[in-house]
């Protein structure tokens, strides 16, 4: 049965999460709940429900975490993934996966802290998920000016370029930006996968409408690398960006 707090309003139709919402794990009009709002993970199952997003990370995934923190915040991670990524991408067995995160900021500072997250991404990507991360905004600022229409098309067009050869997308981080949704939109025009780390962003990205992606079959929440949900703010700290 739906939340008890539930206004009654289809939650398909909010174009943004209300704080009901955002405080737990399922939709409050989602008929499934129990009537205290919590979930009942066999009952999802069983209905074959593919919007669940029960809180489960096992304590194994927050230990594992706090190993991938220690590591960032005393290892030299950067000069690592260089290496890794030039290894990596001659194994063509592996998915090459698109990182999404926010790349313009108002200052150099912050579009260079932006340039080093995506990395960061990129990097606990390889090595604790076993794809090939790629991401272009961790590289092509240094490159192409965004504030010139020309550069920023040129940036753009290599970006979908490179979302044509991925298997898949990833939304990392707790924010949704314009060149993001573009992005989305054009993974979803091509039928890609697209995942979602932070649980605020599913109903969002599942919203991102196009022509020719109706369903969001595709669109999937991973609740077992919350690293990959934590924005520029939260891990600033490990790498020194402030």
């Amino acid at each position: 049965m739906a939340h008890k707090k539930w206004c009654g309003k289809p939650c398909a139709d909010c174009s943004d999460p209300c704080a009901l919402d955002q405080s737990m794990p399922c939709s409050p009009d989602c008929e499934l709940l129990n009537a205290d709002g919590t979930v009942d993970a066999t009952r999802c199952q069983v209905a074959g429900c593919d919007a669940i997003t029960w809180e489960k990370t096992t304590a194994e995934n927050m230990l594992r975490m706090q190993e991938i923190i220690s590591e960032i915040s005393f290892g030299n991670w950067e000069a690592k993934l260089d290496h890794i990524m030039l290894e990596n991408h001659l194994v063509t067995s592996r998915r090459r996966v698109y990182i999404c995160s926010p790349c313009r900021a108002t200052t150099v500072k912050g579009v260079l802290l932006n340039m080093r997250i995506a990395r960061l991404y990129a990097y606990y990507a390889h090595v604790n998920m076993g794809v090939n991360a790629c991401a272009p905004h961790a590289y092509l600022p240094t490159m192409l000016c965004d504030e010139r229409s020309t550069d920023r098309e040129l940036a753009l067009r290599f970006g979908r370029n490179m979302i044509e050869i991925s298997d898949e997308i990833w939304v990392c981080g707790s924010t949704i930006s314009e060149g993001i949704q573009c992005e989305i939109e054009f993974a979803k025009e091509l039928g890609l996968p697209v995942h979602v780390f932070n649980k605020s962003l599913l109903r969002t990205v599942k919203h991102i409408e196009t022509k020719s992606y109706a369903e969001n079959k595709y669109v999937s929440y991973d609740d077992k690398h919350p690293f990959l949900s934590l924005n520029a703010e939260n891990l600033s700290r490990l790498i020194g960006g402030g």
